[in-house]
């Protein structure tokens, strides 16, 4: 009985393991591509007034 309910809870532990991975993965790019277009309207325009 105890081997079944540690079975349960490991395959619990994988899928929020590869719940976050996917997670990771999906905002990890967007983060990234949403940061480079920020980057770019800073020094893009380097004449542009910063205060």
């Amino acid at each position: 009985m105890t081997g079944k309910k540690e079975k349960r809870r490991s395959g619990k532990r994988i899928a929020a393991l590869i719940l976050g991975g996917v997670l990771f993965l999906v905002v990890l790019p967007v983060t990234a591509i949403y940061v480079s277009q920020l980057v770019d309207s800073w020094w893009g325009f380097p004449n542009f007034p910063t205060i």
